[in-house]
C-alpha cells in the first residue's frame, strides 16, 4: 500500500535511484537489487518493525522516489513515530490464548 503517490516525486528507476545513493561497503553504491529486496523483503528497523522502500512499476521498471528512500531511511532509523499498535508477536500469543480458552470452553474444562 502506498502512502504517497511516487509519480509526483522525484522518481527514478531502482538503477538511477541506487547510483544517487552514497557509496558504502568497498566505495560501491548499493546494487538495485538491492533496493527491490529492500522493497519487497523489507529492513528490519532498529525498534525491531519490518519497514519496506516504496516502489511503483511503471511499464516494466520498478521505480522509487529519492523521497520514498528518505522516509524508508527515517524509519530504519525510527525517526519517524513508532505506530501504538501493539507488536504482532503480541497480537498473535493473545489471539491463540483466546481460541485455546474457547476450545477449554467447549470441553467443557473452563467457565
Amino acid at each position: 500500500m502506498l502512502t504517497h503517490d511516487l509519480l509526483n516525486e522525484n522518481s527514478f528507476s531502482l538503477a538511477q535511484a541506487a547510483r544517487r545513493l552514497p557509496k558504502v561497503r568497498g566505495q560501491k553504491t548499493p546494487h538495485p537489487s538491492t533496493l527491490f529486496r529492500w522493497a519487497i523483503q523489507g529492513r528490519r528497523s532498529r525498534s525491531g518493525r519490518i519497514i519496506r522502500l516504496e516502489i511503483i512499476r511503471v511499464g516494466g521498471t520498478n521505480c522509487t522516489s529519492m523521497e520514498a528512500l528518505n522516509r524508508f531511511f527515517d524509519r530504519l532509523n525510527d525517526i519517524e513515530p513508532v505506530d501504538p499498535s501493539k507488536p504482532r508477536k503480541q497480537a498473535l500469543l493473545e489471539r491463540q490464548a483466546r481460541e485455546a480458552e474457547k476450545i477449554l470452553r467447549q470441553r467443557g474444562l473452563l467457565k
